[in-house]
């Protein structure tokens, strides 16, 4: 029974390429910061690791956050990053903005705070329309070059929700999905979008950022704008996974009869 699991484990990586020192892969549920998965991105008094989650203090039209830097998420690997996030409940008044922004670049700009050439961007936010009410949204956006345009939005009423962003390498489209209430169980798809227009190549490599921002108000740690539980994983190629069925199966129905003789 061990060999009977040793190979399929061997299989499925063999088949979905992994290899944890070259392809995206990790999780970071912010215990602790560690630098062996993440660079500062802006000023690093703003953003701090504390009661288990990443938090941000940002002041008013900066950006302050964490760059993925343990392994690269290449152009021609499908893969998926997701993060849990916790936005302000109270303290935003009138045309007050903030919230959490999860970027991926293309080419990585050096230095990282540069405006990046291209990007895609999942960014959830709240804003205060008055009289202590509070309205959110989450944004699907893409930058190429000069032209900056949002791709679809919702709204949402949740303080604490989860992003995710996955990139399929055979269609060359980034998908947006959100889970409304948290946890990273329960996805709703707002949009997807390709990045054809960007002129990238086998063997090029996106680069990740997680950033909280504020807009006509600057926030502190204790306004409660946070991430938590990031987790980056490759996905299998829709081919590889057929050709795992074909592989797989026999050996796996074998098996089956055996046991029940």
């Amino acid at each position: 029974m061990k060999c009977f699991a040793v190979f399929f484990v061997v299989l499925y990586l063999w088949l979905i390429n992994v290899s944890p020192s070259v392809a995206l892969l990790g999780n970071d549920a912010f215990d602790f910061f560690d630098s062996s998965k993440w660079t500062v991105l802006g000023d690093e008094n703003r953003v701090r690791v504390a009661n288990g989650k990443a938090e941000f203090a940002p002041i008013d039209g900066e950006l302050t956050g964490y760059v993925w830097q343990l392994n690269p998420a290449y152009y021609n690997e499908s893969w998926s990053a997701r993060i849990d996030v916790f936005l302000p409940s109270s303290g935003l008044d009138l045309d007050e903005m903030a919230g959490v922004d999860m970027y991926i670049v293309w080419p990585i700009p050096n230095p990282l705070d540069t405006d990046p050439l291209n990007y895609v961007a999942w960014e959830v936010e709240r804003e205060g329309i008055g009289s202590g009410i509070i309205v959110g949204e989450y944004i699907a956006m893409k930058k190429t070059g000069a032209a900056k345009y949002e791709l679809d939005d919702a709204e949402t009423s949740s303080y604490t929700l989860s992003l995710r962003v996955d990139w399929n390498s055979l269609t060359k489209l980034f998908s947006f999905f959100y889970d409304d209430d948290g946890g990273q169980d329960n996805w709703t798809l707002l949009t997807s979008v390709d990045i054809n227009d960007w002129g990238m190549t086998d063997g090029d490599e996106f680069g990740i950022g997680i950033v909280g921002w504020a807009s006509d108000t600057s926030l502190d740690f204790s306004d409660g704008l946070a991430v938590d539980n990031f987790n980056a994983v490759p996905l299998p190629e829709p081919g590889a996974m057929m050709l795992f069925a074909l592989i797989g199966m026999p050996y796996l129905l074998h098996r089956v009869k055996r046991t029940a003789r």
